[in-house]
């Protein structure tokens, strides 16, 4: 493996790990090229080359993915969840998850609710030894 190939890997890497350390602060792509101390547009040729996916599209999926996370898993409000995903708005926050998930927020949290429910109950019922 050549040596440019491996500090491609390595910046990615570090982009990924510093998203996940700092998405809910609301960073953009501009936060993870300069912390990195690449500019932008090399950022966005390097995830486009190793991952196929622009860094504000990455970014943008883990914030939502953690969102459907916390809907699933907490009983926090739509609200605390945009907000600790780094959306300062509810409003922009929603619409990002329906045009993923095809579903509100509300609504998803309730269908998997209601699914992992389902789950569990036929979990619970195939332990039940009457």
């Amino acid at each position: 493996m050549s040596k440019e190939i491996t500090t491609k890997n390595i910046y990615v890497r570090q982009a990924i790990n510093f998203i996940r350390n700092n998405y809910s602060n609301g960073i953009m792509v501009n936060d993870i090229a300069k912390h990195l101390s690449v500019i932008r547009s090399y950022l966005y040729i390097l995830f486009n080359n190793i991952l196929g996916i622009s860094p504000k599209d990455y970014l943008s999926n883990f914030k939502i993915t953690k969102a459907a996370e916390l809907l699933t898993l907490t009983e926090h409000s739509i609200e605390e969840i945009a907000n600790s995903c780094g959306y300062k708005n509810p409003e922009v926050f929603s619409s990002v998850f329906k045009s993923k998930f095809e579903l509100t927020p509300t609504n998803y949290r309730a269908l998997n609710r209601k699914e992992h429910k389902e789950r569990l109950e036929r979990e619970i019922k195939s332990l039940d030894f009457r």
